[in-house]
């Protein structure tokens, strides 16, 4: 017997479209969704009822974040603010917004 969780099975089951919002949260951990949560004031309902555009408006505020902390640390480490802002930027960009197509292959 297979143990998926129920994301999954509604996905096998057609019965939603894997979103950006979704595809997030099997990408991040814990501690990366409940920073989200609170920099922004939502909850994970709200985040993986998400729109692809909506999503996409939630990563540049992310973005925004770890931009404002690096203008701040100047020369000097970035807050863990701004670190974790960072770590979710880089995955949820790496994974979910990676164009393949302007990679260089000469």
């Amino acid at each position: 017997m297979t143990n998926l969780s129920s994301t999954q099975e509604d996905f096998q089951n057609n019965e939603f479209e894997l979103t950006d919002a979704l595809t997030a949260f099997e990408l991040l951990n814990d501690e990366q969704v409940k920073f989200i949560c609170n920099e922004l004031g939502i909850d994970e309902e709200t985040i993986k009822a998400m729109s692809d555009d909506d999503f996409s408006d939630l990563y540049d505020k992310i973005a925004d974040i770890e931009i404002s902390e690096t203008i701040k640390a100047g020369e000097g480490e970035l807050s863990k603010r701004g670190l974790t802002a960072a770590d979710i930027v880089t995955v949820i960009g790496n994974e979910i917004y990676y164009d393949v197509s302007e990679d260089d292959y000469d």
